[in-house]
C-alpha cells in the first residue's frame, strides 16, 4: 500500500481538516520469475506517471510505501516531481509486533479526529451497554 499524506500542510488553513489518500500500488507483472515482488509492467508505470500529474497541484508532506518494488515505483514519479523522499514502512516487522506498531499511531489520529470534530472524546456515543442480572 502507497500512502500519500498532507496532513500538517493545510490543517491551520482548513479548521484542522486534512486528507489522507491511500493508493493501491499500479498494475504489476505477473510473468515475472520472482512473484513475490514483482515489478510494474508498461501500463503500470504509465499509470504510475498518470497519478503523478494528478498529484502535481496537490501540496504533499509525506509519502509512505511499502518495501515492495511496485508500490516503490508506484510512489516513485511523485516523489521524483515533488522532490520528495519515500518513507519505507517496513512491511515484514513480524505479525506479534506489528499490532503494537501500527495500533498507538492510529488511535492518535483517532483522537485526534474526535477532538478535531468537537465530539467529546470521554464519552463515547453509541457503545454497546452489557447488563448482568444476578
Amino acid at each position: 500500500m502507497l500512502i500519500i499524506g498532507f496532513q500538517s500542510c493545510q490543517t491551520v488553513k482548513n479548521n484542522g481538516v486534512f486528507t489522507i489518500y491511500l493508493v493501491r500500488h499500479s498494475e504489476k507483472d505477473v510473468s515475472f520469475n520472482n512473484s513475490a515482488d514483482p515489478p510494474l509492467t508498461h501500463c503500470g508505470e504509465q499509470r504510475s506517471k498518470s497519478l503523478s500529474r494528478f498529484f502535481s497541484d496537490v501540496p504533499i508532506c509525506t509519502i509512505y510505501s511499502t518495501d515492495y518494488t511496485r508500490t516503490k515505483n508506484t510512489a516513485l514519479p511523485t516523489a521524483t516531481m515533488k522532490g520528495m523522499e519515500i518513507i519505507p514502512i517496513t512491511s515484514n516487522i513480524g505479525r506479534i509486533t506489528a499490532p503494537i506498531i501500527f495500533t498507538i499511531p492510529l488511535q492518535l489520529l483517532s483522537y485526534h479526529v474526535a477532538l478535531i470534530k468537537g465530539t467529546d472524546v470521554d464519552k463515547p456515543r453509541n457503545l454497546a451497554k452489557s447488563v448482568t442480572v444476578e
